[in-house]
């Protein structure tokens, strides 16, 4: 009779196991479904926005590049939308066609891409699709920001270059202004050894104590903050002296004031471009010193564009020790010019860098690696070539808003 219990028992707990094995696989598999479908949610959401990103920046360079052919921008579209969705694992991309409409100035990106998933492969699902499709349009710009970092030094004054360089910016921000239906902000940094935020700013929680005969230039605060546009519990140091070109001129967008602005440019003394880069990614920026810009996710929003344009006539001079600029350590200039042009690049800037009238291949390849690509990189050699580079750089900033 004992005998007979421990049966029943060991018979009754290898049912419970065998039903709790029957039951528990459904739990699993609709456990592994939510979570695949919670990964292929996410990945379609990447993959849209990486193929409305890729269509975007390779129709602008088309308008840069007019020459450029379908299958140089069939490739430069693919390269941003790789690197866009690098972090969807085993993605696999099956058809990949850019192509434009001439006639009705729209291009369009069609996409056809599979994920595995994992759970739900055992029973038969082993691929989630992930297609898209993207079209722009050429039109006038619904929303616009330009930041202007010009060489102000010494060496501009000489061939008429300063004079070139004021009216090729000058005819940019008339044809910006001109967009219909367009909100156009332009602003102006104008740079040399260092630059000038205006005297109206003193005594701002931004900036440090102001020397006595102060005129507006500020140096660097110590690096790595240098590099990056926030933390101004560290105030940005005022400079005594004036070896600083004009004052900055925050976005605007009052035509006449930024024009203004740019026939008052004055060159002189010494060159560090990285000041120009980091006051022309600031003045772009939301928060201060300088708030006249919009967040990035609003101009996304807008399918609007931020832009700074970066202009030199040669090599960097100086270099910060900290809070000048006294340095001639030009290794650390052209490196410190290397790191900003990237963080504003990662800030999502479309950057165009002109090395105008340089030979110094140094030079030359620092610029075009500070440009958003190859297409954004130029080398004017006189007035003639200074003024289509501006007038390229104006119809590449044309509006591609997203309509699908």
């Amino acid at each position: 009779m004992l005998r007979s219990f421990t049966d029943f028992g060991v018979a009754q707990n290898g049912n419970i196991a065998l039903m709790f094995a029957i039951l528990l696989l459904p739990l699993i598999m609709a456990g592994g479904a939510g979570l695949d479908f919670a990964r292929t949610i996410h990945a379609r959401t990447v993959t849209q926005e990486a193929a409305d990103a890729a269509l975007l920046r390779a129709a602008r360079l088309r308008g840069e590049n007019p020459s450029l052919s379908d299958a140089e921008l069939d490739a430069a579209a693919r390269a941003i939308f790789d690197k866009a969705t690098a972090s969807i694992v085993g993605l696999a991309v099956s058809g990949f066609d850019v192509t434009y409409d001439a006639a009705a100035g729209t291009y369009s990106l069609t996409l056809d891409a599979q994920m595995p998933t994992k759970l739900v492969s055992a029973v038969g699902f082993r691929t989630a699709d992930l297609s898209a499709l993207s079209e722009v349009k050429l039109g006038a710009p619904p929303y616009v920001e330009v930041a202007l970092a010009l060489d102000n030094t010494g060496s501009m004054n000489k061939n008429g270059k300063l004079d070139s360089l004021k009216k090729s910016a000058s005819a940019l921000v008339e044809t910006l202004f001109a967009a219909e239906g367009a909100e156009v902000k332009v602003g102006l940094v104008p740079f040399g050894q260092y630059v000038n935020v205006g005297t109206a700013n003193k005594g701002a929680s931004w900036l440090g104590a102001a020397p006595s005969g102060w005129v507006g230039c500020v140096g660097s605060r110590n690096y790595p903050l240098n590099t990056e546009d926030g933390d101004y519990a560290t105030a940005v140091p005022a400079i005594a002296g004036n070896l600083c070109p004009s004052a900055i001129q925050p976005l605007t967008t009052d035509k006449e004031e930024i024009l203004d602005a740019i026939d008052g440019m004055i060159g002189n003394g010494w060159t560090y471009i990285a000041e120009g880069v980091a006051w022309g990614r600031r003045i772009l920026s939301p928060q201060a010193p300088f708030t006249e810009g919009l967040a990035m996710s609003e101009v996304k929003k807008r399918n609007g564009v931020k832009a700074l344009v970066v202009l030199t006539d040669g090599e960097n001079t100086r270099a910060p020790d900290y809070p000048t600029h006294d340095s001639t350590d030009t290794t650390s200039a052209d490196a410190l010019t290397a790191r900003l042009c990237e963080e504003a690049k990662k800030d999502g800037l479309t950057v165009y860098a002109i090395a105008f009238d340089v030979t110094d291949p140094g030079v030359r390849k620092l610029l075009e690696d500070c440009g958003t690509s190859t297409g954004h990189y130029f080398e004017p050699s006189n007035a003639a070539e200074l003024a289509a580079v501006f007038a390229k750089i104006a119809t590449g900033l044309r509006n591609l808003s997203l309509s699908k």
